[in-house]
């Protein structure tokens, strides 16, 4: 199939979930053969995906006959939520010859505020969404459900972020990452609780354990105690190293955590065998289970049990069942195989007629 995305400028993946979430879905897809336009504005920090064909644009209008003539031969079009050119140009490709039309949304809270508000978010309007044969969403439950039961969706479908496994994959322990409790965080304000109201309290319990926090921003933070250390966290490889040298991971709720979705900060340690205490938060046990594949811990005196009485195996346990889930659910191929086989319903009824 040749898709061709409308996406926002994407940006550097550490401050543009976007980015992070398109890069490793697209390049699945691409992997699997299909040829990618991706369209985006003009500017200089646009992300450039090497395994597409970069479409630039200034001023939408004057970009339309170039864009007519990549979808006169396209299987389908994908507009991504946040898209520049907004409701009017939406409302232009609906115009277009293409087989199949699909929305996915990365900003589903936000989508649905604007459409409960006043009908429109900045990128779609309500009336737009029965016109697109496919909607997809990155967060489920109450996320998904209003595209069909108020919108009118054809058919609407949650598509989790998914990882790509040759960077985040059990490695060998390293001493110098040898801990008994890891955080990866730069520090903003949820992983500041998370620090304060689990990290510290647990260190404080078992000052005879070592604890480490990776990430940046923590330097002038008072009442560091002394059996907790603090190193950067580094690149992919780096944190990778990190996940599997600690017996369990404390994973805090993400700078802009969305609701009912598969939370980025699990899956990187998850991926790598680690032992993941994440810290609860709406729809997590939709995506893993508690108790099973994870530790979901209500305040820090909760990891102290852990962290002194539950051994190796049981935590061994938690990690590979967490790193089963992965595998199984999560990984670049197995969602870009869903994307692909979802999209390729639509183009084959579309192209059929």
């Amino acid at each position: 199939m040749k898709l061709v995305i409308f996406s926002p400028m994407l940006t550097q993946p550490a401050s543009d979930h976007r980015t992070r979430i398109l890069y490793t879905l697209l390049e699945g897809i691409a992997d699997r053969g299909h040829s990618l336009v991706f369209v985006q504005p003009e500017g200089d920090n646009a992300v450039v995906l090497p395994f597409a064909e970069d479409f630039r644009y200034g001023i939408w209008n004057e970009a339309r006959e170039r864009i007519e003539m990549e979808l006169a031969d396209s299987s389908a079009y994908v507009v991504i939520s946040g898209f520049e050119a907004g409701t009017d140009a939406v409302e232009w490709l609906f115009d277009q010859t293409v087989p199949a039309r699909v929305f996915y949304d990365l900003d589903p809270w936000q989508t649905l505020h604007g459409l409960d508000a006043s009908g429109s978010s900045p990128w779609i309007r309500s009336d737009q969404i029965p016109y697109f044969d496919l909607v997809f969403s990155i967060a489920g439950g109450p996320a998904i459900e209003p595209y069909s039961a108020r919108y009118g969706a054809k058919e609407a479908v949650t598509l989790y972020e998914s990882i790509d496994t040759a960077n985040f994959h059990p490695r060998s322990p390293e001493d110098d990452f040898s801990c008994d409790l890891a955080l990866v965080a730069d520090r903003y304000p949820a992983s500041e609780a998370v620090f304060e109201n689990y990290l510290l309290v647990a260190a404080r319990a078992v000052p005879s354990h070592r604890f480490i926090v990776f990430g940046e921003g923590w330097e002038g933070f008072d009442a560091w105690p002394d059996n907790v250390d603090l190193m950067p966290a580094g690149g992919a490889l780096t944190r990778a190293a990190i996940y599997s040298s600690a017996r369990i991971v404390l994973v805090p709720p993400g700078p802009h955590p969305i609701d009912y979705s598969l939370p980025y900060e699990v899956l990187e340690p998850a991926a790598c065998g680690a032992a993941c205490a994440v810290i609860d938060r709406p729809g997590l046990s939709e995506v893993f289970v508690p108790g099973v594949e994870i530790i979901v811990p209500e305040s820090g005196a909760d990891l102290v049990p852990f962290l002194t009485h539950v051994g190796d195996e049981h935590l061994h346990d938690f990690a590979t069942n967490a790193e089963k889930r992965v595998l199984n659910d999560y990984v670049k191929l197995r969602q870009s195989t869903k994307f692909e086989q979802r999209v390729a319903r639509k183009y084959y009824v579309g192209h059929n007629g």
